[in-house]
């Protein structure tokens, strides 16, 4: 009889466990002792699920805009089995949210608080292996989401691949972005970070703690998924994070070049106008209701573009642009995965009606409106590289490699360039199923979560991507190889081709889809043709 092998490392694992030989669990194995007190998780059958566990103290009151103080230890033992209160969301009125991505949405009842600085794990039956840890960064840009989406709830990832996941809530938006170093306060000069020194505090928590759950702080990856791929890229930067992660990978969300003080202050200025305040008397946001600051952020976000929150460049806590001019020697040792989604605008442009129906003279209308004389010229090599697209596709796949694409280019190009730790490439092809819209909406941005975690039998995500039975296998194969780059720092896994460190000069990339190929850059002849137009 064949056993798979994830089959038999769980079944090890629960062997050395009835032995008696465990870290961190006594009889009762949902509950554990970390620095700050003991915990009592659920037991999901298999895996263990502590969830809510404070990584901080709250940000509140004077607290607010500061770093995070340490959390405060408690007696007795405390229950962690729902999730905690995710950060208060900015939702820009006009700003509506594509029907089919209803999956990425806070589970049903989740509060919103300044009191968010909770962490989530999820673990295997414990026993004396150190497993590697999954550390998740969720996305939503810097001013909304949440780690309690069902889409990367962590308990089929760590069951199917034998590793710890952990996942967390920091402050976002004008609480964790409010760039206030004009202030003449020096307990505000890190306002303009603290949501990403939030990152780092609960990396801080890990490294102390995470050995309890079975998990190795000596082998840490760091993965996000669009604005939660932008903080892995400045966590990448900061000097306050080396050592506390080992591997990292961006997904959907490369961007070589930060905020800075000239943009991001000009928020604070709209804001502190809002609310009758200026940089003399900034220490007075401490005290504002926080409904009534949230309702002032709104309003500036609202004004549109120059505007929003998000981390600055301060040249000490986040001291250069990610990857401008080049990658960042504070983790030049720490092998990377960088992708996109093939057609990542078709859920980044959803409202753009007519890119879903455009025939190919519009198309060219509206190319010259970027690139000029250039239209026609970008246009045939689309035309070539993608013989049987249609005008929409031709739309999606050429606004796609101009923003997404180019910047994931541009990022593994300067990773390869420093040559002391591999970088590795991907396009996600995987396609929605005709029966979700008509499959319209192609390869969208988010496509890929719901593989990565393993959470394709969610009733809720299969509303958004089907039931296919391909799902499941694929999902295997995705979840797999991250898991595998998580253990060792090479992407490998069972019966997936050998995935080719990234090269300037050959460009390799791994393309996912129901056929899994590397292969040298891809449609490259047309990629390169948008590669200096805006985005």
């Amino acid at each position: 009889m064949k056993i798979r092998r994830r089959e038999f490392i769980l079944g090890s694992s629960a062997a050395v466990l009835s032995l008696g030989t465990s870290v961190g669990f006594g009889a009762d194995r949902r509950i554990v002792e970390i620095e700050t007190g003991k915990l009592r998780g659920a037991d999901l059958g298999g895996v263990l699920a502590f969830k809510g566990i404070p990584y901080g103290a709250p940000p509140q009151g004077a607290r607010r805009f500061i770093p995070c103080a340490k959390p405060i230890h408690w007696t007795g033992v405390r229950d962690v089995v729902q999730v905690g209160a995710s950060a208060p969301q900015l939702l820009i009125p006009g700003q509506p949210t594509p029907p089919w991505h209803v999956f990425l949405a806070d589970t049903p009842g989740t509060v919103h608080s300044e009191d968010c600085l909770v962490v989530n794990v999820w673990t295997p039956v414990p026993d004396a292996a150190k497993r590697p840890v999954m550390f998740w960064i969720h996305g939503g840009g810097y001013t909304v989401g949440s780690s309690s989406t069902p889409v990367s709830e962590g308990a089929h990832l760590a069951r199917s691949q034998n590793v710890v996941v952990v996942s967390l809530n920091h402050r976002l938006n004008v609480l964790g972005f409010l760039d206030l170093s004009a202030v003449p306060d020096a307990r505000f000069a890190d306002a303009g970070n603290v949501g990403l020194l939030d990152i780092i505090t609960a990396l801080e928590w890990v490294k102390t703690n995470i050995h309890v759950f079975g998990g190795d702080p000596g082998c840490v990856t760091i993965f996000g998924h669009s604005g939660g791929g932008g903080k892995v890229g400045n966590l990448l930067t900061m000097p306050a994070a080396k050592g506390l992660f080992h591997r990292a990978i961006i997904e959907s969300g490369p961007h070589p070049r930060s905020g800075t003080h000239e943009v991001n202050t000009k928020s604070t200025d709209l804001l502190l106008a809002e609310l009758g305040l200026t940089l003399s008397s900034a220490q007075k946001l401490q005290e504002v209701p926080l409904a009534q600051l949230m309702a002032a952020a709104t309003r500036v976000g609202a004004q549109g573009a120059g505007v929003g929150f998000g981390p600055v460049v301060d040249g000490r806590n986040v001291p250069h642009h990610p990857f401008d001019p080049t990658a960042p020697s504070e983790s030049a040792g720490v092998p990377l995965i960088i992708g996109y989604a093939h057609t990542e605008t078709t859920f980044l442009h959803f409202d753009d009606a007519e890119g879903f129906t455009l025939d190919e003279a519009r198309l060219k209308e509206r190319l010259q409106q970027v690139a000029g004389d250039r239209a026609e010229s970008i246009l045939a090599a689309y035309k070539a590289a993608y013989p049987t697209a249609s005008a929409p596709d031709l739309n999606f796949y050429i606004t796609t490699d101009a923003t997404l694409g180019k910047r994931a280019h541009i990022l593994a190009d300067r990773k390869a360039a420093q040559g002391q730790a591999p970088v590795y490439l991907y396009r996600f092809d995987w396609k929605i199923p005709v029966e979700i819209e008509g499959g319209r909406m192609r390869s969208p941005h988010g496509v890929d979560l719901a593989f990565e975690f393993n959470n394709v039998d969610l009733p809720i995500v299969q509303k958004s991507l089907g039931s296919d039975a391909r799902n499941a296998d694929f999902a295997e194969r995705i979840s797999g190889i991250w898991a595998a780059f998580a253990r060792t720092g090479i992407p490998q896994f069972a019966g997936l081709p050998i995935w080719r460190p990234y090269n300037a000069t050959t460009c390799p990339t791994m393309l996912f889809d129901d056929t899994t190929q590397c292969l040298d850059d891809p449609q490259g002849d047309a990629r390169r043709t948008v590669m200096s137009l805006p985005g």
